[in-house]
This record gives C-alpha cells, structure tokens and sequence, in this order.
C-alpha cells in the first residue's frame, strides 16, 4: 500500500542487515526505520541497537546518510492500554530486575498483538507512515502528465501540415488502389 521497504530479522538485526538497509537507501533522502518488536528487554533494546549500527555505517561508508529510528510497536504502554497477555521474564534474563522496575510488565510477544487485536497493529502502522505518505501524489502525477501530453499534442499540431498529410493520404491511397 504504500512502497516501503520492509526487512524481517529474526531477533536481534545483523550488521548485515543494517548495512543493507543504509545501502537500500543510497543517502537518497532520509531513513525513517519504523521497529516493530516485542515488549521486553530485547525488544525494548532493538531501536537502540539499529540506530548504533546506522551511525556506524554512516561514519564509515554513507556520511551523507541522515536517519531516524522509530519504535513503533510493542510499547509498554501498548501493552497495559491493549492489555495484552504477558509471560514471565526469564530467569536467565540479567535486565530483569531493572525491566520490572522500571516499567512494571513481563514480557509480551507482538503476536500478542497481531493475534488479538490485529487492525489495531495495522492502524499503528498507518499512523507511523502518515506523515511520510503523500496520498495526493499518483493524483497530481497523473494530472501533470496529461498536462504534459496535452502541450506536447499541441506542440506537434503547430509543426504538422495537416492539409499536406491529407494530400500524402490522398496520393497512397490512389497509388494502393492503381
């Protein structure tokens, strides 16, 4: 619907990834990466991450590259709003203590969300793109070009004898016909 790239990692984005993504972008405009990612301390750490690795690549290879990192989805206040189901943390996780602290919620998985309360997910994803899509420009593209072609019409039209083209006809068609 609206011609983005999307990249699909698995946990947490490879440098390669990353890399790819800046080299995508050719520094054409700027980069606006929209994490859509679990709630937990992982999750929470992605954007984090992404925008460490975009300024890495941007120091080294694309210094023309500007971007903005945006989490966009699973929030903690997502996750208490929604009332979205949590599981425990790990007891392995070493963030725990400072996660529950913190914000006071377990962890969710964004298929919580895009399992239970999938058009919310999608009008997320609407509301982060909005003010990067112009809905009006096939329109005003498409009227430029039949502007475009009407002035080229009457450009040829002033060049074109047409009383000559109909003698040139007039003499085919007597020739075909001999």
């Amino acid at each position: 619907e609206y011609d983005v790239d999307v990249y699909l990692p698995n946990g947490e984005i490879s440098d390669t990834l990353v890399h790819q993504m800046a080299k995508d972008n050719g520094c054409k405009r700027p980069l606006i990466v929209f994490c859509i990612s679990d709630c937990d301390p992982s999750g929470h750490q992605m954007p984090v991450s992404i925008g460490r690795k975009l300024q890495a690549f941007r120091d080294l290879l694309y210094p023309d590259l500007e971007f903005e990192v945006r989490p966009i989805a699973l929030t903690v206040d997502q996750v208490k709003d929604l009332d979205l189901p949590s599981t425990p943390l790990k007891e392995t996780e070493r963030r725990k203590a400072r996660w529950m602290a913190k914000f006071s919620v377990e962890q969710t998985e964004i298929d919580a969300l895009a399992q239970l309360r999938p058009q919310v997910l999608k009008q997320i994803v609407h509301d982060a793109l909005a003010p990067f899509y112009d809905s009006s420009l096939d329109g005003r593209v498409y009227e430029a070009q039949a502007d475009w072609l009407e002035l080229a019409r009457e450009a040829l039209d002033e060049c074109v004898d047409h009383d000559e083209i109909a003698s040139i006809r007039a003499d085919a068609k007597e020739v075909v016909n001999e």
